[in-house]
């Protein structure tokens, strides 16, 4: 089957609108935008912002402690979660949303807290959350 793309002209007051319209097999999309020949359109509900569940942190002994918990949402694949404070770094999250990070510390760190956050691929992020980490 093939495809076509038929601009229309849709006046409402003064407000003018062009509607595109593609044909793809079966499905058909339509996309509307004010004043301008290009549109978006989005398939199904919207995502919801990523969330971390379980952050925590081990230490693994001779200074090195290990991040780790699970982003939940719409999209928990691939997502970067981002430390600051006491620590820097970023993570990605494996397909189940699972992440975790490694971070060395120097010997003369005492403790101090260190905070997370997820961003997904809409560019929507979660809420931080922390976790305290300390010599050992």
């Amino acid at each position: 089957m093939g495809s076509f793309c038929a601009p229309t002209v849709v006046r409402s007051g003064s407000l003018r609108r062009t509607a595109h319209r593609w044909v793809c097999g079966l499905f058909v999309l339509a996309a509307y935008a004010c004043q301008s020949n290009t549109g978006y359109a989005q398939m199904g509900p919207p995502p919801s912002p990523p969330v971390i569940d379980n952050f925590s942190a081990a230490s693994l002994g001779n200074y090195e402690w290990e991040l780790e918990g699970v982003v939940g949402g719409s999209q928990v694949g691939n997502v970067s979660v981002f430390f600051w404070g006491a620590a820097t770094g970023t993570a990605f999250t494996a397909d189940d949303g699972s992440f975790s990070y490694t971070l060395s510390l120097n010997p003369m760190f005492t403790g101090g807290t260190v905070y997370a956050q997820a961003t997904n691929a809409y560019g929507e992020s979660s809420d931080v959350v922390e976790v305290y980490i300390f010599s050992s």
